[in-house]
Formats: structure tokens, C-alpha cells, sequence
């Protein structure tokens, strides 16, 4: 998207607009500087236009959204893009009719779709955002879901007596499933591997310790 443009125009004000329209933006939302004034010259000679150097100012969260609503248009998708901002972090969720079929298995999908909004908010912005993308509530259900592997997969490691090995996860599903175990003293965790293949472990203790497990790695 193309972020700064040089207009000549016969006065300042006319280059201007010219460039909003051609931005399709308003003046609060572009930088302006004259790079040459106008001059009428003297008896017609030596005249010469106003030129100026607009440059759009840059909003992440707006190029984010327009980004992600593109897309869905462009995938035939008919939804709804609710957006959120807490500090650094920003907080987007799709709804819509069969926007289902773009969490893939696990997530994967939504994943990379999360990928890519991150990529474009961040490819002209100086300031650190962190984007969270969701669909339909995604995110809290397959926590919740991971939550109560975790602590099934704790208690069949504590009756048969031996380590289970979880199927390779993201870094964020991994942290999820250390957590969730944590606070127990009857098992620990600790990640193994190299991404994309790097999963959690947990390992019953042989006796109850006396503080809280630690987590090792995600």
C-alpha cells in the first residue's frame, strides 16, 4: 500500500486534496510538506506550481482489519472482524457463517492466518503490537480443552507410573498445558524437541514433593 506521494498542483491546498483523494483519507491522517511554494513570477514568467510530499500516517490496527476484511472478501467469506486494543496488545475475532473451515486442525490454520495479520501490521510500523487472532471463541475452547487433557493425561501417568508423551504443539498450546500443571505436586512437565515437532512431556514423581511443580521449558 503505498504510504507517501509527491503532488504538483497550481496551490498548496490543491496538491493536497489531490492526495487525499488519491489516498482516500482524510488531513488528520497525513503528513504534509511543501516542497516547493507556488509563484506567479512576473508578467507571466518564471510561474511555477506548488509541489508537496504527503506521506499517510501509518495506524497498524486499521491496516490490520482492512488487511484481514480484504481477505475474507477475497475468500468469499461474509463475516464480521470485532477488534479489541489493550495497551500492546490487540485483540481480533472473525464471525460468521462457515468461518469454521479456517481453524484447520488444531488451529494450524488460524495460526498462520494470525501469521500474516502480524506480518502486515508490523511491515511499516515502528511500534511493537502483538495481535491475537480468533474465530467464533476458538481460542478459550481449545484452552479449556487442552486444560483438561493436561490434567487426564497427569492422573493415567500417576496410575500406570510412567511418562506420556503429548503430540508436538505450539509454543502458546505447550505454555497452556505447563500451566495447567504447574501447581501440581504429584507431576512435573518439561518440553522436548525442536519446533515443529517440540511436545510436552509429563513425569509422574515418585513422591508428593513439598512445593509447587516447576515447569520446564516451552
Amino acid at each position: 500500500m503505498m504510504r507517501q506521494l509527491t503532488v504538483t498542483a497550481k496551490t498548496v491546498e490543491g496538491a493536497i486534496v489531490q492526495a487525499l483523494q488519491e489516498f482516500n483519507t482524510t488531513r488528520d491522517k497525513v503528513d504534509v510538506v511543501i516542497l516547493q511554494a507556488p509563484s506567479r513570477g512576473i508578467f507571466g514568467l518564471g510561474a511555477r506550481p506548488a509541489t508537496v510530499q504527503v506521506t499517510r500516517i501509518v495506524d497498524p490496527v486499521w491496516e490490520a482489519e482492512q488487511f484481514l476484511r480484504e481477505l475474507m472478501l477475497a475468500m468469499r467469506y461474509v463475516v464480521t472482524v470485532s477488534v479489541e486494543k489493550k495497551g500492546t496488545d490487540v485483540y481480533m475475532e472473525i464471525k460468521g457463517d462457515n468461518v469454521g473451515n479456517l481453524i484447520g486442525r488444531h488451529g494450524q490454520t488460524l495460526d498462520s492466518l494470525e501469521l500474516l495479520v502480524q506480518t502486515v501490521a508490523s511491515r511499516n510500523n515502528d511500534r511493537y503490537l502483538r495481535f491475537h487472532l480468533d474465530i467464533e471463541g476458538y481460542r478459550e475452547r481449545r484452552e479449556q480443552t487442552l486444560i483438561q487433557l493436561a490434567n487426564r493425561i497427569a492422573d493415567k501417568s500417576l496410575v500406570l507410573k510412567r511418562e506420556f508423551v503429548l503430540d508436538p504443539m505450539p509454543a502458546h498450546e505447550r505454555k497452556i498445558i505447563h500451566l495447567a500443571l504447574e501447581r501440581r505436586a504429584d507431576v512435573r512437565t518439561e518440553s522436548r524437541g525442536t519446533d515443529p515437532k517440540r511436545t510436552v512431556v509429563v513425569i509422574p514423581l515418585s513422591e508428593v514433593a513439598s512445593i509447587p511443580n516447576q515447569s520446564k521449558g516451552i
